[in-house]
Parts: structure tokens; sequence; C-alpha cells
């Protein structure tokens, strides 16, 4: 669908189809790093969504950027080509938002999937409105101002996804888990506390009392998660494993 926006913002010289199509690319790199760090720490997630943050803004800046330059220019878009383009952009969209609309509650990497699915099908009917608009005035002001206000639209959504991802990041502060944890042997009722690593799960634990080696149960990921008082620095920052 990029590519196909791309042709056609160049054909009928539409500059908010220009933009759309760059919201299309912007998306698709965005997706490709969700998928990547899906499994990976609430800090890595939080990490990535600064990076689309960062490129959804610079994306809002290019398109800002152009609309201007575009303003000063006094061609016409064709109305035909950004309606039936927009038209099968938003068809598109309205189906990705569909199968993303359960996760847009979720930490900052998911929502921010669900908040680029949620623009990409308004940018599309704000393209369509600028047809309509270019057919109704003959003038290319409405393709500007629409332009414009995606790339306002961007800036906005990646304020939000960046103060997220900070927000994330400052509450997974190292410095706040607890890291002591007092562990119980099950074969002997030995206990003694330990500080637990932050890097990597604890598999194997060797007690004191009966020399037994101790491994995780059945559904846990360390030791300090199956025998301790304390889950493991992982699992305090709502993480499903340490791997």
């Amino acid at each position: 669908m990029f590519f196909v926006e791309v042709f056609s913002s160049f054909y009928s010289e539409s500059v908010s189809l220009l933009a759309d199509a760059g919201d299309f690319f912007a998306d698709a790199a965005n997706y490709g790093i969700s998928l990547y760090v899906l499994n990976k720490t609430l800090v890595m997630r939080a990490k990535a969504s600064l990076v689309k943050g960062v490129s959804m803004a610079l994306m809002g800046v290019f398109v800002l950027g152009n609309s201007i330059y575009q303003g000063l220019a006094n061609a016409v878009p064709q109305a035909e080509i950004m309606g039936a383009v927009g038209m099968l952009a938003l068809i598109v969209n309205l189906g990705s938002a569909g199968l993303l609309y359960h996760y847009r509650e979720g930490d900052s990497n998911r929502s921010s999937v669900w908040i680029c699915s949620r623009n990409d099908a308004i940018s599309n009917i704000m393209v369509i409105l600028a047809a309509i608009g270019v057919i109704v005035t003959q003038s290319h002001w409405p393709d500007i101002v629409v332009a414009s206000l995606i790339a306002f639209l961007f800036l906005r959504s990646a304020s939000n996804i960046i103060k997220s991802g900070l927000q994330e990041i400052r509450e997974s502060d190292p410095s706040e888990l607890i890291l002591l944890s007092k562990i119980t042997c099950p074969k002997c009722g030995y206990q003694k506390t330990e500080t637990m690593p932050t890097n990597a799960c604890q598999w194997f634990y060797e007690c004191e009392g009966c020399k037994s080696l101790l491994k995780p149960k059945n559904g846990d990921c360390c030791v300090f998660c199956s025998f301790g008082t304390v889950k493991c620095p992982h699992i305090q920052q709502s993480e499903t494993c340490c791997n």
C-alpha cells in the first residue's frame, strides 16, 4: 500500500497523499520493531517505543515542511486519484485497527501499534475529505491543509508515545527493585537471604543446610520465584520470563 500511495501522490501531485504514504512506511517499520521486542523485557519494549515515537516526530516534521513548500505552488492535485486511493487505504487500515483494538490499553510498545493504525485510518478519512475539498474549490489548499493536519497528528501521537515510554523506563529503574529474597529449602527447611541477579535467571541453587540442588518449579523462571519470599527482578517488572 505504501508504494501505491507514493506513486499515486506523485502522479496526482497530492501532498496529503504523500503524507499518508509516509505514514504507511513509518508504521511498517514500527510493526517490525514491535514484533522484534514483543518478548523482550519491559525496558527494551519501552526503548523501542521511544524509537517509534522519534520516527513519528521526524515524519511529522517532514510532512509539515513539505506542506509549507507545496503551499507556495499553485498546482491543483487530481482529486479523483486522491479519493480512490484514500478509500482503498482506509479499508486496509480499518481492518488492521480492528485486529489491534484489543491491545490499545497495553504497554507503550503495544499501544503505539494501535495508535499507528488508528492514525492511519484518520489520515485516510482526511485525504478523502481533502479530495472532496479540491473538487469543490478547484484549489490545492484543501490538500495542503489536510497534509498539515496529518503532520500535527504525527507530532501529537509521537509526544504521547515518547512520554509513555519514558515513564515505563523510569518505573522500571533497577534501583527501585527488591533484590533481597529469602530462599526456603523445600527438603530441609533451611532458610537464607540472598541477593538476586538482575541480568539473568538463577536456575540452580545449592542449599547450605542439606546440600540439595534446587531447581525452579514447572512454570517458574528461577529458584527465587519458586522458593523465595520475593519474585525475581524480571517478574517484578511485569515480565513472564527473564531469558
